[in-house]
């Protein structure tokens, strides 16, 4: 059998057999509806449920109830696995290459998913993993812009949270260039409220872009995505007026 996800939530059970599934969610999470072989089945929403005699493909689609926060939901088949799996969802840092008209050329997307290792829900005491990722410019390409950003799968939610960022450059002439980076390095006592200077938040529900605080010795600024809306995206972004200029051919 596969049972196919698409939710955001909590840790939970589902009891499976081939004639019947009885679920019994936590108070905040709530099952909307249930498919078998592609066809909706006709649930009351709550208790058991018939299957049918041969469920090859069972889609259980999930939610929040009313007015509850949004959570995160793992999964299994009890009794015919172990392991707890994630719901789908990405969020992405992506680099993107302009010409001298302010025509996109090319983007480059490094997503990233699940958990950082070592995250234990705090922001204090939860370490950074460190990443390294090299694009080269493509031909006609004049300037380079960088986005943080939820804009993975719709029912992505979550937070993705970006210390130290450092774009540099190196051409076959010249040793490494710096040409962006992290506005806080230099002003640890940034207001956490207040925009960087050539930055500025974006997407469908751009207050979800923020600053946090991450670490402890010492605590330093860093820029985050803090997505509780799976309906809508945010982003941190450089502003393209003053975009780090680059030349075809450079090693990003």
């Amino acid at each position: 059998m596969i049972a196919r996800f698409n939710i955001f939530g909590i840790l939970v059970g589902l009891l499976l057999s081939a004639q019947s599934v009885f679920c019994d969610p936590d108070d905040s999470l709530e099952i909307r509806s249930i498919s078998v072989n592609g066809r909706s089945l006709a649930w009351r929403g709550k208790g058991e449920a018939s299957l049918g005699s041969s469920p090859e493909e069972i889609a259980f689609a999930f939610g929040p109830k009313t007015n509850s926060a949004p959570l995160r939901i793992r999964y299994n088949l009890e009794g015919y696995e172990n392991e707890w799996h994630d719901g789908p969802g990405e969020m992405l840092l992506m680099i993107r290459f302009y010409n001298s008209a302010g025509d996109q050329i090319s983007v480059n997307n490094f997503k990233i998913s699940g958990e950082s290792p070592g995250w234990n829900r705090s922001l204090a005491t939860s370490p950074l993993t460190h990443r390294r990722e090299t694009v080269v410019v493509p031909e006609q390409a004049s300037r380079l812009w960088v986005i943080i950003s939820s804009a993975g799968p719709p029912a992505t939610v979550g937070i993705y949270v970006v210390a130290n960022l450092m774009v540099s450059k190196s051409s076959t002439n010249s040793g490494p260039v710096v040409l962006l980076e992290s506005p806080f390095d230099h002003q640890p006592n940034e207001d956490t409220n207040r925009i960087p200077a050539g930055w500025m938040r974006d997407g469908t529900h751009p207050s979800m872009a923020t600053i946090v605080t991450v670490g402890q010795n010492p605590p330093q600024k860093a820029f985050a995505i803090v997505d509780d809306d799976s309906g809508s995206h945010a982003e941190w972004h450089n502003l393209k007026e003053s975009a780090p200029a680059v030349t075809p051919g450079d090693h990003i």
